[in-house]
């Protein structure tokens, strides 16, 4: 059961430019999909970036200084078949990252009791060495989608990001008012729960977005 179905190599190129022209970011990734019969799916990529920071910027918890930087990260994935009603995934990534290195460990297990609902956990360890210091930065993520019928959807996310030791939290109300047309209602909120902040409340909006198609 676990034959190979199919290979599907690919190739992506992204290209970020300023007003004047100069390249700001610049991702090139090749890589192979290989899909199973039993419905797993096995994932090898390499990417080569290159990245101009024109000021000083916080990257995961440190602080990277201003620079042009160059690096190459393979990748693997492998997932279980998605048709199951539980099914996870894992991968590993490594290599050169802006000034020094990273190493990637990630898994996510995704629950779908019926066609309604799914629940996606997910937990990233990231063991970095940027901007002169060593340490590591997790991530963990929870994702709840909620399809009412086919035209009323709900979707909530939610990350914790143990180096900064922030909180974003993500919540969506998505109504099909017509055929390829929405109504789209947002909620952002970014939360430190450092212990002495003196307003763990970082960020917090509301979006209103509508969609219409006309047919002519």
């Amino acid at each position: 059961r676990w034959g190979i179905r199919e290979f599907n190599p690919y190739v992506e190129a992204d290209l970020n430019t300023h007003l004047r022209d100069e390249v700001a970011t610049r991702t090139l990734r090749g890589g192979l999909v290989v899909d199973f019969l039993a419905g797993g799916q096995f994932t090898a990529q390499v990417a080569d970036r290159y990245e101009r920071l024109f000021q000083e910027t916080p990257i995961a918890g440190a602080v990277v200084a201003p620079g042009t930087y160059e690096w190459v990260e393979p990748e693997l994935r492998l997932s279980t078949p998605g048709n199951l009603p539980v099914f996870v995934s894992g991968g590993v990534q490594w290599g050169d990252f802006y000034d020094g290195s990273r190493t990637s460990l990630s898994a996510d297990l995704t629950v779908r009791p019926d066609e309604h609902v799914a629940l996606e956990l997910g937990a990233q360890r990231n063991d970095l060495l940027l901007g002169g210091e060593d340490f590591t930065a997790d991530l963990y993520s929870a994702r709840l989608r909620f399809a009412a019928n086919t035209r009323l959807f709900f979707l909530a996310f939610a990350q914790y990001n143990e180096s900064t030791d922030e909180l974003i939290v993500n919540a969506r109300v998505n109504l099909m008012h017509a055929p390829l047309s929405d109504v789209f209602l947002v909620y952002t909120e970014r939360r430190s729960l450092a212990d002495g902040v003196a307003d763990p409340l970082l960020e917090r909006g509301f979006t209103l977005k509508v969609t219409k198609l006309f047919a002519f």
